[in-house]
């Protein structure tokens, strides 16, 4: 996977065919590649990139250009710049000379350079007579060390309209030289979704979903110049839970406008109608909406089409209307149709189009749309309601309710967030409310259900008559805490409230910390029983303040209720339960406002709220009827944070047995298998769990998400990277992914394998989407393991950032798992700058939590130890490891026994028992290199290099430090190769010149050297150097002396590279020569 640089992502694919070519280039097999592809796709950055690596010997790069495609030889002008024995740069060639004989001349001065890449960028830009010649000279190259590479483009729908006139292409001559046995075609298309989130990181929008990048990418086509432009002109809430096309980048759009300016009026309407029908319509279906009579139009239009509809005139009208707009390239023909469908060339034409249409005149025709009926109608009834309306809100709210039930989760969220913004102030509207907001919260808006926190706030036990009371008694200019400002509060529990963020203040205050930072300044934010002038994005004017109740604050029975579909024994949110209970609300509102409570970092509050509702009496009749698995759910994931464990698991069980609906179900799924694993009972668990990877297992991704971390804790760290990876992808590809800590995990899992660039990849990635969508109670965890692997970076104001700020949300959160996490930060951060004083000032954080029941959640191990032994407090370190050794009791993960290996190592050589500490840093040692954990290996090895330099085996610890440097280096574990080369250098070592070892052989044992390690035998390396197999065995067993090894694997680690040494003359791997002058 390439990890981004310089803008540049993706294209493995493309990178392992361009390095296949100039291997084979290498070996004399001239190469001729051809790259292709809209322009700013990305050709010449992948060209760059793939030259980065390869790294020729001779490089020419030469490239047409729009503005001099007449101009006789210039390109090859710029290639005899670099050559210029095929001419002289300064006297260019006459218009008339022959490209056969420059050609002849140019393949011969390519011929004699040594391995030679030769780049043609916008080939298509190119002059014919420079075109030919190279081409000519490319036919005479078959054996010789060449890579020729020409960039071209092959113009797309959307660059056709741009540019009016036909874009130049390649002659056939070049196609067929391309088909050859040495040639190859690479045609670049759009980037990947999971590629986009890459590309976003990269420049800067590290909160883009898997889900927004799905949607980016159907709309772009993964075009990653297109999709950089909306990236900055959008903001990324629009695009991760956004419905419907997305405008054209600003940079596209004023062409396109020129184009639309140009049509007449007929035609710009037979457009907007396309536009609203869709990327493809049949004519049927324009001339239908075109013609569809309506009360509205006069107001918003004088008619469609000018003319009587129907009439031969407006027919004829139509007709030349969709000529000019296929004529103009903004539709087109969709094939195989015979002429009765029509479509866009692109989203982004589409989207630029509707986004065009008067907004009165597009709700007309939505509403048109919709009275054709079909599958869309009731988009098209949503897109075209002026204004609240019950009956279309009863038939959204159904729709949401069959999407939730289908999985669907962030479609349906958007289906009762519809159906809510159309709702009047009435009975209706509170079950309406409740149900909203809970499935924006399941999507992962938070930042969206925070519109509605006063609400639903007024409809919980929190909004009785005192609350209203304090909110008319608040004195005016009561201000809202920013980021960084403290607020003195304190929930009931006594745990702090979060502030600054998002919080729930005593007055009901909606603090929401995405909108904080670009708010302007003086603006409020509506309190419950406020009233707000707010719009919905459909416009669609949005009730705020207390939801209207009757004046005996009942919740009316909707009349509705008969028509829900009967058999499955499930009450979907929004449906009547079958109780025959209290008609209150409280007891799901409480539960709405304890989970959105919960994920905003309030956790005294959220705890509150939710044991509140799990012991209510009241019932509403529209509640939903596994109401009390959803609220033990979230107790459950409550007990994970706080580490009430007993509780947890009561929950938990609670939750699976009365879970309904399936999403439900799966969550508590979720819920359960992770309480299971954090008390220890990961196998238990994992049983559970098996299957979740099966395409529609009804745990949906929640399953394999919670399989991913529990094998990670588990130390199947590649098992664990899959199942995380896996459903990260899924989501990219539309599947709903709920558990917004997956990137995260992800992010671990690579940083225990020592992927550190992929590692910080997700980890930003996760830190970006939390902080997005204000999910507060995952900073602190986020951001600790963002820390991690940019700490083995040395990326040290990066690290440090993210570690402050997991300290300070683990701070103002309060949970234990959050302190945990913070501390662990700290750890890693001391150990990256191996400062002993700081890591026992992380350990002394941790060391009242850690480590529970499942000790595999940290890599910290016994830190308090670990920190002690550094500073050489030998006998406190052995009372703290036995310490931790009690709590640990039965648990054992091999991650933590590799641990407890090097720590006892630590202890031993601060007690001066250097032998000891070796055996068990080779204890460890192996349990590292066992389960895959790269950087740990390599730390174990330094600590290797530094005992044995203590026990005076100075050859050994050169070679521990050059295989640790070595493995610092291959994962970018900038860190510790710092700490190495320290390390080596008060030993008195240099690691940028061969072993000093080496240099203490003898020529004789130089040559057994040789063979030994090209894999020869003792017999066959006697017989090579014509010596008896017993002085062979001599020499090695000085060798093994003198270098401190005991196999030839080390043997090989020793040497600076293959074949050493060199100056041994007629001894080389497979030569039988006579040196019996070397005995």
């Amino acid at each position: 996977m390439i990890v981004p640089e310089s803008g540049f992502v993706g294209r493995e694919r493309e990178l392992a065919v361009l390095n296949q070519a100039w291997e084979s280039a290498q070996h004399n097999e001239t190469r001729i590649i051809s790259i292709d592809g809209d322009p700013g796709i990305g050709k010449t950055a992948l060209v760059r990139r793939f030259l980065r690596e390869a790294k020729p010997e001779s490089l020419v790069w030469a490239s047409g250009d729009e503005a001099e495609i007449d101009l006789p030889w210039g390109v090859l002008t710029q290639i005899a710049q670099a050559l210029p024995a095929i001419g002289s740069p300064s006297t260019p060639w006459e218009a008339r000379a022959d490209p056969v004989f420059i050609g002849h001349a140019l393949a011969r001065e390519l011929q004699d350079r040594k391995d030679l890449i030769l780049v043609i960028d916008d080939a298509h830009w190119a002059d014919r007579l420079s075109l030919a010649t190279i081409r000519l000279a490319a036919r005479r190259l078959l054996a010789d060390p060449i890579l020729l590479i020409v960039i071209h483009q092959t113009p797309g729908p959307l660059d056709r309209i741009i540019h009016d006139g036909p874009a130049p292409t390649l002659d056939d001559n070049w196609r067929r030289l391309f088909d050859s046995d040495r040639g190859l075609r690479l045609s670049l298309h759009g980037l990947t979704a999971p590629d986009l989130i890459r590309l976003a990181v990269d420049h800067g929008h590290p909160g883009l979903s898997p889900g927004g990048a799905a949607r980016l990418h159907t709309h772009t086509g993964g075009h990653p110049l297109h999709a950089r432009h909306l990236l900055n002109e959008l903001p990324l809430h629009a695009i991760n839970y956004g419905h419907g096309p997305l405008p054209a980048p600003r940079t596209l759009t004023t062409t396109l406008r020129s184009h639309l300016e140009r049509c007449s009026p007929a035609t710009r309407n037979v457009l907007a109608a396309a536009a609203v029908l869709g990327t493809k319509s049949t004519l049927t279906a324009l001339r239908t909406l075109m013609e569809t009579p309506t009360l509205a139009t006069e107001a918003i239009e004088p008619g469609p089409l000018g003319d009587i509809p129907g009439s031969p005139v407006a027919e004829e009208t139509f007709r030349k209307a969709v000529t000019e707009a296929i004529d103009l390239r903004l539709l087109e023909e969709v094939p195989g149709s015979a002429g009765m469908e029509l479509g866009f060339p692109g989203t982004m034409v589409r989207g630029l189009v509707y986004h065009e249409i008067d907004r009165g005149w597009r709700r007309e025709l939505h509403r048109r749309a919709a009275r054709r009926g079909g599958a869309g109608a009731l988009w098209h009834r949503i897109a075209g309601a002026e204004g609240q309306n019950e009956e279309l809100a009863r038939d959204v709210e159904r729709a949401a309710r069959d999407q939730l039930a289908q999985g669907w989760i962030p479609l349906a969220a958007m289906l009762w967030r519809h159906a809510l913004e159309l709702t009047p102030a009435g009975p209706t509207r509170g079950p309406r409310l409740l149900a909203a907001v809970e499935a924006l919260l399941v999507a992962g808006d938070i930042a969206t259900s925070l519109e509605y926190q006063g609400e639903v706030a007024s409809l919980s036990s929190e909004g009785d008559i005192q609350r209203q009371s304090e909110i008319a008694d608040r004195p005016s200019g009561h201000e809202i805490p920013r980021p960084g400002e403290a607020a003195s509060l304190t929930s009931d529990s006594g745990i702090p409230r979060t502030s600054g963020v998002v919080g729930l203040s005593s007055e009901g205050g909606i603090q929401r910390q995405s909108e904080i930072a670009d708010r302007p300044s003086g603006h409020e934010i509506p309190r419950p029983g406020e009233a707000a002038s707010l719009t919905s994005d459909s416009g669609i004017p949005r009730t705020s303040g207390v939801v209207g109740l009757s004046s005996e604050g009942g919740i009316q029975r909707r009349s509705g209720v008969a028509d829900r579909s009967r058999g499955d024994g499930i009450s979907r949110p929004g449906e009547v339960a079958d109780l025959s209970s209290g008609d209150g609300i409280r007891r799901w509102a409480d539960y709405v406002l304890g989970y959105q409570l919960l994920l905003t970092g309030q956790v005294g509050e959220a705890a509150g709220a939710l044991r509140r509702a799990l012991v209510s009496g009241e019932r509403h009749v529209r509640e939903p009827v596994d109401l009390e698995a959803r609220i033990a759910s979230q107790l459950t994931i409550l007990g994970v944070l706080t580490v009430s464990y007993p509780e947890m698991i009561q929950h938990a069980t609670t939750a699976v047995a009365t879970a309904k609906e399936p999403w439900v179900a799966a969550f508590a799924w979720f819920a359960k298998s992770i309480g299971l694993a954090v008390v220890g009972r990961s196998g238990e668990a994992l049983a559970a769990l098996a299957g979740v990877d099966a395409p529609g297992a009804p745990s949906g991704l929640d399953g394999l998400v919670a399989r991913g971390m529990i094998r990670l804790w588990t130390d199947d760290l590649e098992g664990g990277r899959s199942d995380l990876a896996s459903a990260v992808n899924r989501a990219t590809r539309g599947e709903p992914l709920r558990v917004g800590q997956a990137l995260g995990f992800l992010g671990e899992a690579e940083y225990r394998l020592g992927a550190l660039g992929e590692a910080v990849l997700h980890a930003e990635l996760a830190v970006g989407d939390a902080e997005d969508n204000s999910r507060v109670w995952d900073y602190a965890m986020l951001h600790a393991i963002a820390c991690y692997p940019l700490a083995a970076q040395a990326e040290w104001a990066r690290a440090e950032a993210h570690a402050e700020q997991a300290t300070r949300w683990a701070r103002q959160v309060g949970t234990p798992a959050g302190v945990v996490y913070a501390a662990a930060a700290q750890a890693v951060l001391a150990q990256a700058r191996d400062d002993a004083a700081w890591l026992l000032a992380a350990a002394e954080k941790a060391e009242a939590i850690y480590p529970v029941e499942e000790p595999g959640t940290h890599l910290l191990g016994p830190v308090l130890a670990d920190a002690l032994s550094r500073l050489g407090r030998a006998t406190e370190a052995a009372e703290a490891l036995a310490r931790f050794q009690v709590r640990l009791g039965s648990s054992r993960r091999r991650s933590v026994e590799m641990c407890v290996a090097r720590v006892k190592a630590q202890i031993a050589a601060a007690s001066g028992r250097h032998q000891e500490a070796l055996d068990e840093y080779r204890v460890a040692l192996r349990i590292a290199r066992e389960t895959g954990m790269r950087l740990e290996a390599a730390r174990i090895e330094l600590s290797v290099g530094r005992c044995l330099h203590a026990l005076g085996r100075r050859a050994g610890a050169e070679r521990s430090f050059r295989i640790a440097i070595e493995r610092f280096t291959a994962i970018g574990a900038n860190a510790y190769i710092i700490q190495t080369l320290d390390a080596a250098s008060q030993a008195g070592m240099t690691l940028d010149a061969p072993p000093a070892a080496l240099a203490a052989l003898t020529p004789a044992e130089r040559a057994v050297v040789t063979l030994a390690a090209a894999g020869n035998s003792n017999r066959e390396i006697a017989e090579r150097l014509v010596l008896s197999v017993k002085t062979i065995e001599f020499h090695l067993t000085n060798v093994f002396r003198k270098l401190d090894i005991g196999t030839r694997d080390e043997l090989r680690q020793v040497l600076p590279e293959p074949g050493w040494p060199h100056e041994i003359p007629g001894v080389h791997p497979g030569s039988p020569g006579s040196t019996r002058d070397l005995r």
